[in-house]
């Protein structure tokens, strides 16, 4: 956990840094008082079950990036009942462009596979140009646009 830690605090102060010229955009990523604490007894529940897989690149000893993914159930209408999905994916600004992210990505099929799933989905922050860029080269393809607003 003290590994993770650290990136998840950089991965969710890049959301709010991308987050800060839309003041409502800025309000839905606001977070509790508590977050990393709520954060680390959910990661850590992943962690310990059969159906999620944490991955973490290192440089020597140091940590450079995570990936959190986990098998998602789907609404039961639909035929695809199960598919992976790739959660938490971050790598640090001094290791990108470095194919980190791709060797994350290919050894989370690879576990997917192995739990027999043949569909996968992955979000990111819809100012993340960069994220979903990348994702679709990758061969995802936009499905459904989270729309919000306050009332």
């Amino acid at each position: 956990m003290r590994l993770l830690a650290p990136m998840w605090r950089d991965l969710t102060q890049y959301h709010t840094i991308l987050a800060a010229n839309n003041p409502a955009r800025k309000e839905f990523t606001a977070m509790v008082r508590n977050a990393e604490s709520l954060w680390r007894k959910w990661i850590l529940k992943w962690i310990r079950s059969p159906d999620g897989l944490v991955l973490i690149a290192e440089d020597g000893n140091k940590p450079v990036g995570y990936s959190f993914n986990y098998v998602k159930k789907s609404n039961p209408v639909y035929r695809i009942n199960k598919m992976g999905c790739m959660s938490d994916l971050y790598v640090s600004p001094a290791y990108r462009r470095k194919n980190i992210s791709s060797r994350f990505k290919n050894e989370a099929f690879r576990w997917f596979r192995k739990k027999g799933l043949k569909h996968v989905c992955i979000g990111a922050h819809g100012s993340n140009k960069r994220a979903l860029g990348i994702y679709r080269k990758w061969g995802f393809f936009d499905f459904s646009v989270d729309l919000r607003k306050k009332i």
